[in-house]
Parts: C-alpha cells; structure tokens; sequence
C-alpha cells in the first residue's frame, strides 16, 4: 500500500515539472486592453463612416452677370459615395456663405439621383425639378432672355464642374420619368426654351463662353472704367490694399476721385502670368486715355489682379498707381 502511494506520488511530481516547461495564455489575453492605454486595435469603421477629401472647383454665377465664376472648396464623401455624385450634390447645394456674389443656378428641390460613367461621357440623372420654372421669371418664359441665360448658365456650370475635376469630355444629362409614357430619359431640348418641339439634348461638352477668365476679369474692370460705372468699377476693388493695408474707401470718395482722372479710352494688355498659388495674375498694359480735349498714351505699365472671395479683384494702387506716377 505504501508502495502505491508512493507511485502515484511520482507520477504527480513528474506531471508538474512537465507542465511547468509550457506558458500557458489566459484566456482572451490578445484582445483585453492595458489599463490605462488605448486599444493595440482601433475599431473597424463602418463603411458609410470613412470618407475622403478632394479639392474641387465648382462653377457658380456671378449675380445678375451672364458670368461663371469657380469656387474652390475641399469635398468631403464617403465610400458609398461616387466622388462625381458628391461633387455635384455640392453644385446644386449653391455657394458658400464666404462667396456672397455667387448665386446658384439650379431650381429649388433640384437633386442628383445618380452618375455613371461610360468611357469619356459622364450619365448625370437628375430628379424632375430640374424642368420646373424658376419662381421669379415670367410667363411664358420664353419671352425672358434672363430665362433663356440661366438655363444656359445652369447646363454650362454642370459642364464645366464635371470637366474641371473628372476625366471626361462630355456630360449627358437624364431627367427621372414619373408618370410619364416618354421613351427616353435624356434632358428635353424644350429645357432650354428655344424650341417647343420633342427634340432630346444630346451629350454637352465643355463650353467656356460664359467663363469669366483672367484675362475677361481684367477686361471687365477696365470696361467699367471707361462707362464710368463708377458702381460696378467700386465692386471689384479689394477691401484691404495689399500694399498699403489700408481699407478701401468709402464710394463717394470714390468717386470724387475717379471723376479727377482722365478717361480711359482703350487698351491692349498681354496674357497674364498667374502666381504658383493661383491667388495673383499680373498683366502688361497700354491704355490710352482722354483728358479734356488731349489724348494720352502713357507708357506700358504693370497691373495685379488678385483672387477674392472667388473673384478677381484689384487693389486701389494697382488700378490708379501707374496713373498717378505718370501724371
């Protein structure tokens, strides 16, 4: 009896010191955190909670000008999202509240239901909103040539937002169907008020006649110079002058002041060299000028626009600065 006991004694001893040799893991070690410490592992996130940013320029109008003017403005969308739908949500969504003389286009409960590409052409189906009337223009609105322009104006910013940031040459555009017996769904050519007809607009390409460049900003600041639209030639000016850091005057000083210039007649200028951060263009100009019954043409001299609130603006020096110089 001793004996057995003494056996199964050693067996035990033997089955400790074996053990002993092996790291035994507590169970649900890998995944208990460290009090006091983050998680080794972050959270999985749903799909519809990671998203990406892009800078895009969205092509807004200039109010109550036949301009189109871009606002740049970082877009934000999520997997679920296509960047191209995201983007023209944002287009229909209007302006930012720091662009205050952008206006939107589209008519009012106008969305994006869907986009989809196929090779070079972006399909953009947009809800029925998009054939109503604008609630400010006339009856029938064909007679309205402001009618006819923001119809032109809203295709043309679609365009020109989709071609300026995607890798696309043409943009066709489809209309939901509710209750309708229509056999296709591509945007009626009688959209566009020109025709009363069932003709269907085919695909759009990019088209710049109403884009307010570089160069149509500094000829419609000289312009206004020249009418003496000392109103609109105000608007452009830069709240604060870059060079001096002085505010900008009130209008009536303004204008007392311009009145004491001589007029200007015309110009030429050359294409402008455009800053690496996009924010300044810088123009050669040779204007000829009017004072009293004598013509001047002073010499060539240098013009800086700069980037504002998404437009082109020049500042007090730069407008008057050459002028006063050579006067």
């Amino acid at each position: 009896m001793k004996v057995l006991c003494l056996l199964v004694c050693l067996l035990s001893l033997l089955l400790l010191t074996a053990c002993s040799g092996m790291t035994m893991l507590p169970t649900g070690a890998l995944s208990t955190p460290v009090p006091g410490t983050a998680s080794v592992f972050p959270q999985a996130l749903e799909a519809e909670e990671r998203s990406d940013t892009r800078s895009s320029a969205l092509f807004f109008r200039l109010e109550g000008e036949p301009w189109l003017v871009p606002e740049y403005r970082v877009l934000q969308r999520t997997p679920v999202q296509s960047y191209e739908t995201a983007l023209l949500q944002a287009l229909i969504g209007g302006p930012a509240s720091n662009s205050p003389r952008l206006t939107g286009l589209f008519p009012e409960g106008t969305r994006v239901l869907s986009t989809s590409l196929s090779g070079r052409t972006l399909f953009v189906t947009l809800s029925q909103e998009i054939l109503s009337a604008y609630p400010d223009e006339p009856r029938p609105a064909a007679t309205s040539q402001e009618a006819l322009l923001r119809r032109r104006l809203c295709m043309e910013s679609l365009v020109l937002t989709v071609t300026e940031n995607c890798d696309v040459d043409r943009v066709q555009i489809l209309v939901e169907q509710k209750n309708s017996m229509v056999s296709s769904l591509r945007l009626p050519q009688r959209y566009f008020l020109e025709t009363e007809g069932t003709d269907l607009a085919g695909p759009m390409s990019r088209d710049d006649t109403h884009l307010l460049t570089t160069q149509r900003a500094l000829e419609r600041i000289l312009n206004f110079w020249k009418l003496r639209d000392w109103q609109n030639l105000y608007d452009t000016l830069m709240e604060t002058d870059p060079a001096t850091g002085l505010e900008r005057s009130g209008y009536p000083d303004f204008v007392a002041r311009m009145q004491n210039y001589p007029q200007l007649l015309e110009w030429s200028f050359s294409a402008p060299s455009i800053s690496l951060d996009g924010l300044n263009a810088t123009f050669a100009i040779h204007p000829r000028l009017l004072s009293g019954s004598q013509t001047l043409s002073p010499r060539t001299c240098t013009l800086r626009l700069s980037r504002s609130g998404g437009l082109w603006k020049i500042s007090m020096t730069q407008l008057l600065g050459w002028l006063e110089d050579w006067l």
